[in-house]
């Protein structure tokens, strides 16, 4: 990608491995002949310059673990409505 980012991230080493695997599932970035990104997609564009962007998907993240332990450990199942 060109140019520097503006967002840092803050998550471990783990959970920057998971998102590496979902940006290349769902990259959309579209490439010249010489293999430079000629349009960011819009995801990748999120990432590099919007901060509060990249830590709420971080938090959620953590939320979801978070919550889905204490499912099981409740042994209850929750319905979205």
């Amino acid at each position: 990608m060109s140019g520097p980012a503006d967002t840092e991230w803050h998550g471990n080493d783990a959970e920057a491995e998971e998102l590496k695997r979902a940006l290349n599932r769902n990259c959309q970035c579209k490439y010249d002949d010489f293999g430079s990104v000629s349009d960011m997609c819009v995801v990748h564009k999120a990432l590099l310059k919007d901060q509060r962007f990249l830590d709420g998907l971080l938090f959620v993240k953590r939320m979801k673990r978070q919550f889905t332990e204490a499912e099981r450990k409740s042994g209850k199942k929750w319905h979205s409505i």
